[in-house]
């Protein structure tokens, strides 16, 4: 219908020509419509971040060079989360170089250390076989 849904890099887009998911209707700068019905739309949640553009830099430091993608919810904790809350969803992660990375990787393990000791859950989940 038109209507703006997110930004995404050019792979995306290609991923989605290359399945007949989408058409391309603008080469400069690159856009395609969708071929089908999206599950859901940002102003379906109220929700302007998706269709924000958001700059290849660093969060932390403004670096516009070699940097990561960082989540700021632990895979641990996030794998406890509602599927609508972790299927698709890029609002917990953040672009950051090297030196930001390693400083928030390494506040976010303090932070695991404090929360595991202070409710009594273990870092590492054990698995458990039947034997």
């Amino acid at each position: 219908d038109g209507r703006l849904l997110c930004y995404c890099d050019q792979r995306k887009l290609d991923w989605y020509i290359r399945r007949d998911l989408a058409e391309l209707i603008e080469d400069d700068p690159p856009a395609v419509k969708l071929l089908f019905e999206p599950k859901g739309r940002p102003e379906d949640e109220n929700n302007e971040f998706y269709i924000q553009s958001k700059k290849n830099m660093c969060v932390g430091c403004g670096e516009s060079n070699h940097y990561l993608r960082y989540r700021i919810i632990p895979s641990c904790y996030r794998m406890h989360f509602p599927e609508h809350l972790k299927s698709h969803r890029s609002h917990d992660i953040v672009l950051l170089c090297v030196d930001c990375h390693e400083i928030a990787h390494s506040a976010a393990e303090k932070y695991k250390r404090q929360v595991a000791a202070k409710f009594g859950i273990p870092l590492f989940a054990r698995k458990v076989v039947d034997s």
